[in-house]
């Protein structure tokens, strides 16, 4: 169901060639109208338009635009709105979905590029699990625990961070065994 609405997100929000319309006005609106249609009634303006400011300066504010897509598409759009009551029982839900929708589409734009989010299902699904997550909302069929390893065996951060750790391992072996080499051959010449 979730990639159905990954995959189906209109061109509009995902080609490379409008990136220009997400204006801090247009990712207001989008924001505001996809609060307004969640909470059945207005966001405030004020933080709402704080939260725009920020998103256009620090990120690509595309990633915001497709994350509001794949949240208000016909398929989890109604999951979502279903889990709204508990996340209002926990927090402040407006000042909690524009933290954890900003912070995790901050996160996530920092690793992936649009490029490769467009090309890669991975990269999709990754997305999509970590924006469910902030709702409190599984993947039919599957664990807690087999949700959690999943989403980590996809993470493009961690699996960055794993990338930059084992090439400093390798770069650190490849030193060691050629400062030994020298050694030895150092030895031989003497």
């Amino acid at each position: 169901m979730f990639m159905k609405a990954m995959n189906e997100l209109p061109r509009v929000i995902v080609s490379q060639e409008n990136v220009a319309r997400f204006t801090q006005d247009a990712v207001y609106a989008i924001f505001c109208d996809f609060l307004g249609e969640l909470l059945d009634s207005s966001p405030p303006r004020g933080p709402a338009k704080e939260l725009a400011e920020r998103i256009v300066t620090k990120m690509n504010p595309q990633m915001f635009v497709i994350a509001l897509g794949f949240l208000a598409s016909s398929t989890v759009f109604p999951v979502v709105k279903k889990v709204i009551p508990a996340v209002q029982a926990r927090f402040n839900v407006i000042d909690y979905l524009m933290q954890e929708l900003f912070t995790t589409t901050l996160y996530y734009s920092t690793v992936v590029t649009i490029e490769s989010f467009i090309a890669s299902q991975d990269r999709k699904e990754e997305f999509a699990r970590k924006l469910l997550k902030i709702f409190g909302i599984g993947i039919y069929g599957e664990t807690q625990a087999e949700s959690t390893v999943i989403l980590e065996n996809l993470d493009s951060v961690e699996i960055s961070k794993l990338s930059s750790e084992l090439e400093v391992v390798i770069r650190k072996q490849i030193e060691d065994r050629l400062a030994a080499e020298e050694a030895a051959a150092k030895e031989t010449r003497e």
